[in-house]
């Protein structure tokens, strides 16, 4: 099996399959994840399923130089995101406090309460579903001691 029957070379780190957009990586990340090559061509519609098996053919032939193709863009892709990171521009750091907030916020009570009290809670053994517990034990039993309105 050759190369170019199923994938393109575009440049060193980047190989596609042959006549669409889809990375070598990304047929063989599926691969790995325990896809069959029918629920990859399900994943991936505009790609026939002999061209799924042909990629992954190549793949168990060359397993160790395909790695290290992989291997080497994914390091590629994380520096370059390191590289954002720090220059990270200011609407992108803005948006990001927006949505530690929004989390922040939507934070069940019971886990705020549980931040609060944090070491406390940990030292004593108390969990967020003990918390729970108590608290309802407690609304259970605070209707017990409310005076009633029957006059």
């Amino acid at each position: 099996m050759h190369l170019d029957e199923y994938l393109d070379i575009i440049s060193e780190d980047t190989i596609r399959l042959k006549g669409h957009r889809l990375g070598l990586e990304q047929v063989v990340e599926r691969y790995h994840e325990g896809y069959s090559p029918e629920q990859i061509a399900l994943e991936y519609p505009g790609v026939d399923l002999e061209q799924i098996y042909g990629v992954i053919t190549y793949y168990l032939h060359n397993k160790d130089a395909v790695d290290a193709y992989i291997a080497r863009i994914d390091a590629a892709a994380a520096q370059r995101h390191q590289e954002w990171a720090i220059e990270m521009p200011e609407m992108s750091k803005r948006v990001r406090i927006v949505l530690a907030r929004r989390r922040q916020e939507t934070k069940r009570p019971l886990q705020l309460i549980m931040d609060a009290i944090g070491s406390e809670a940990e030292a004593r053994g108390l969990t967020p579903e003990g918390l729970e517990e108590l608290l309802q034990l407690a609304g259970e039993h605070a209707d017990d001691d409310r005076p009633s309105h029957n006059g």
